[in-house]
């Protein structure tokens, strides 16, 4: 692998739970890295392209949390939050004079059909509802930046780590031994360890043929009960308890739709490049998280 000193790397909604693991990540590894500051990378594409200017990669992390309760209102911040932010990064590289050798930039695993069917990154049988048509046209608004530079996509599924995230929680409800499975618990549950995550953006970082569509995912498919065996067993404790779905649908409203549901995804082109999974199953992924 190349040197990566002096490699600079811009980072759009850096301060959330993956952007100050992967800005940490990127450091330890040599990378120079700039927290694009919000203000700049929804509305100032003029400045957005002095700061990404010569950078070896702009990642876009940006984008309202869809673990809230969506009310008509927070629908609407959860789209605008990441149309706006991706479409001035891409007006920014346009205007940038040494154009971001790679534009790296999520997506949603909920771009797909809850099925039967496991999709991989060739898969076209995307939902027809809120978040499928949302990954959709906010990948759409990223790919208008290859004309201009090298764009990788990330489809994330669920992100296990300590700090942040569905661990941090769900960790106390199973610590009192009130956690359990959500419904029958059979609905597909795509997941992957956050250090898999920055490895896998470093992958893509220092690989040039790497471009297009990736899945973010752990390669074992599990369900939700699944899933909760494993956390309740890495906290050593019992999930005795059951989460009617009424109730995931009374806090998060339409919101609920995204944890009801589930889809079975294989990282299929990593697998091709050769990228080795340091958490490839849900018992190592979760093994020091409860500590």
């Amino acid at each position: 692998m190349e040197s990566l000193s002096n490699k600079k790397a811009c980072i759009a909604g850096g301060s959330g739970f993956l952007g100050q693991r992967l800005s940490t990540f990127l450091i330890e590894k040599g990378y120079s890295v700039e927290i694009l500051p919000r203000s700049v990378y929804q509305n100032d594409s003029d400045l957005l392209a002095e700061k990404i200017n010569d950078a070896d990669a702009v990642i876009n992390l940006a984008g309202a949390s869809i673990a809230k309760r969506w009310t008509k209102s927070y629908i609407k911040e959860i789209e605008k939050s990441r149309m706006r932010s991706t479409r001035t990064i891409v007006e920014a590289i346009q205007k940038s004079h040494i154009k971001p050798r790679l534009l790296l930039s999520t997506s949603a695993s909920g771009i797909y059909k809850d099925s039967d069917r496991v999709h991989d990154e060739s898969s076209t049988d995307f939902a027809d509802d809120f978040l499928g048509n949302l990954s959709k046209n906010w990948e759409a608004e990223a790919q208008k930046a290859s004309a201009e530079t090298r764009v990788a996509i990330m489809r994330l599924g669920v992100i296990l780590g300590k700090d942040g995230g569905v661990i941090k929680r769900l960790k106390p409800l199973f610590k009192m031994m009130l956690g359990g499975r959500i419904g029958n618990g059979r609905q597909a549950f795509p997941y992957i360890h956050i250090d898999d995550v920055c490895n896998a953006a470093l992958h893509i970082m220092t690989s040039e043929k790497s471009s297009g569509v990736y899945n973010f995912l752990s390669p074992e498919l599990i369900d939700n009960r699944d899933f909760t065996k494993a956390f309740a067993k890495a906290c050593k404790r019992k999930a005795v308890f059951i989460i009617p779905k009424f109730a995931v649908q009374l806090v998060f409203g339409k919101g609920a739709s995204f944890i009801l549901g589930g889809q079975k995804l294989i990282p299929r082109r990593l697998i091709l490049e050769g990228f080795e999974f340091k958490y490839p199953n849900i018992s190592s992924a979760l093994d020091k998280l409860c500590h």
